[in-house]
């Protein structure tokens, strides 16, 4: 009970000095609970690792407490 899993992932785009986030928050039964999509503007920074930043933030923003967090990079 209160547990939820937060997806996350990047993308960089074509000119590589931007990339994008999405995060998908859902329950314990699979249910979509919020989701967001953002360009982040930097240059020299992990896409993955602001990816998962950005999707803790996320998360805690919208009242969560227990996690399992997970992404698609075998380096995180």
């Amino acid at each position: 009970a209160g547990l939820v899993e937060v997806n996350f992932c990047s993308v960089v785009f074509a000119e590589g000095q931007n990339f994008g986030v999405g995060v998908v928050i859902r329950d314990s039964n699979g249910i979509f609970v919020a989701g967001m999509a953002k360009k982040i503007v930097s240059r020299g920074l992990d896409a993955e690792i602001t990816a998962m930043k950005e999707a803790m933030l996320f998360a805690l923003h919208q009242g969560v407490q227990y996690v399992i967090l997970e992404g698609d990079s075998i380096k995180l």
